[in-house]
């Protein structure tokens, strides 16, 4: 029993020592006017006026995931070249990235539209329209990506999708 009791009291020093030394975390607030999760506060940066300035912000800014930042350079920097496609790629997928992906399909339709020869986006094309479960476009979008890069850095997963959509009419 005498040692039951020490048991019992060492445990009760040990919480009581835990309860008053460790500072509680504190409980999230919500923001004014509303309730829900606090909201992460990403800070924009100033916008570069110089074309490659811009490139590289929206680079690294896709990187990172922040897709409506990388989408804001890289509409500046059409702004200033609107030729380029693979420029214009980043955007769509920046686009199709944020959700938007009616806006990220006119991107990438502008690019075929001067490189119809561009396989990532043949390949980003069919993901999109996989996505909007228009399933004969993607099979189409993959076939041509597979046509244009049989060996290409997304030959292997258009060749699986292919193969996942062979009993879907």
């Amino acid at each position: 029993m005498r040692d039951f009791l020490i048991l019992i009291g060492t445990v009760t020093v040990s919480v009581l020592f835990y309860v008053i030394t460790v500072e509680p975390e504190p409980i999230p607030v919500p923001p004014r006017g509303g309730a829900g999760p606090v909201q992460q506060q990403i800070t924009v940066p100033d916008f570069p006026e110089d074309y490659n300035a811009l490139l590289e912000l929206g680079n690294e800014q896709m990187d990172m995931g922040r897709y409506t930042i990388a989408a804001e350079a890289y509409k500046r920097a059409l702004a200033i070249d609107p030729s380029s496609v693979n420029l214009r790629t980043d955007f769509g997928t920046c686009l199709y990235g944020m959700g938007l992906l009616e806006s990220a399909v006119k991107e990438y339709m502008l690019v075929l539209k001067t490189d119809p020869s561009h396989a990532i986006v043949h390949y980003n094309l069919a993901t999109v329209y996989h996505d909007l479960n228009q399933i004969d476009s993607a099979r189409g979008y993959w076939t041509k990506y597979l046509e244009i890069e049989p060996e290409g850095t997304a030959a292997d997963n258009s060749r699986a999708f292919l193969k996942q959509l062979e009993g879907i009419f």
